[in-house]
């Protein structure tokens, strides 16, 4: 895989506690987890892919590459802000994106029915 990520370690900027209490979803791919920027205490969410980084084939480094190229390029009210990604513990690959605090958009749809 290329060198997608900076050469800090993002873990260090946030509060990585995962568990139960804080798991958002979980898709075929990733598991997502509501955690809090120690700078400032902004919620956020991290979404931290299943496959080790060492483990990925060609086709999930371009769908992980793909939606990370999107994520950067939304510029819209209605689209979850990207703040940055990360190897999660050097081995997961995790992209860290603004909470937000309406819930996922199929419950929102769901809700307007």
């Amino acid at each position: 895989m290329g060198n997608l990520f900076s050469d800090s370690t993002g873990e260090d900027c946030y509060d990585m506690k995962l568990g139960e209490d804080n798991l958002l979803g979980e898709g075929s791919y990733a598991h997502v987890y509501r955690i809090k920027r120690k700078k400032d205490t902004l919620d956020c969410a991290a979404k931290i892919f299943k496959i080790p980084i060492s483990q990925m084939d060609s086709k999930e480094e371009t769908g992980y590459e793909r939606e990370l190229q999107i994520l950067k390029q939304a510029n819209h009210p209605f689209v979850i802000r990207y703040l940055e990604e990360f190897a999660y513990q050097k081995k997961k690959l995790c992209i860290v994106t603004k909470f937000a605090t309406g819930g996922d958009f199929e419950k929102y749809m769901k809700k307007k029915k």
